[in-house]
């Protein structure tokens, strides 16, 4: 069976709604390109004498955190106010050289809430968002990101321009957790989002 039927087949089998069917399939191809990868290494030059010296090339991470989105009609209340949902995602990150990696960031909203648009209340449910994030290292511990995306959900979809700030920082071997804030910015609003993750290099 190759993959592709594989990543087909899971997909008809899980019984779920259609947003968790998008983190189902990406979550796949994560793990298909981490088996790709496991275990490569690269040697590149980052001194001034062209030392070189070995860094991990891949990370996996899972993120839980809190996405802040003001000025959003709260469906409880029925008045605007800032509305504050529960987010968990799944990232993986490989890094290009000793100052600059790419992310793949897969994120779910575990919440609803309505937003303004033109006047009209446009209902938002179990959000999912999928980020393509360059990130450049000021520090050995401290990086900054930014990078397009899109937000899907079944009321309707928007792109997304997301910047954000991470740490990283190690607690065992290549185990790692980091701290983030990160904004977005759509089509017809904005969020913050705040969170932690658990990292694993290889």
């Amino acid at each position: 069976m190759s993959r592709y039927d594989l990543v087909t087949l899971l997909y008809k089998m899980l019984p779920l709604t259609a947003s968790i069917k998008y983190i189902s399939i990406l979550t796949t191809l994560v793990l298909i390109s981490i088996n790709v990868v496991m275990g490569q290494n690269t040697t590149i030059d980052t001194r001034p004498n062209h030392e070189k010296i070995q860094m991990k090339q891949n990370a996996i991470s899972y993120f839980t955190g809190l996405a802040i989105i003001p000025q959003v009609h709260d469906t409880k209340i029925s008045s605007s106010e800032t509305n504050y949902v529960s987010t968990i995602g799944l990232c993986y990150e490989r890094k290009l050289s000793h100052f600059f990696s790419l992310r793949w960031m897969n994120e779910f909203e575990l919440g609803q809430y309505f937003i303004t648009v033109d006047d009209d209340f446009v209902e938002r449910e179990n959000v999912f968002i999928t980020t393509i994030l360059a990130q450049f290292e000021m520090l050995p511990w401290l990086s900054l990101f930014v990078g397009p995306g899109y937000e899907f959900e079944k009321n309707q979809s928007y792109y997304v321009i997301r910047s954000g700030i991470a740490a990283e920082l190690n607690v065992a071997n290549d185990w790692f957790v980091g701290p983030e804030i990160s904004y977005d910015f759509k089509q017809e609003y904005q969020s913050v989002s705040i969170g932690l993750s658990i990292i694993k290099r290889f």
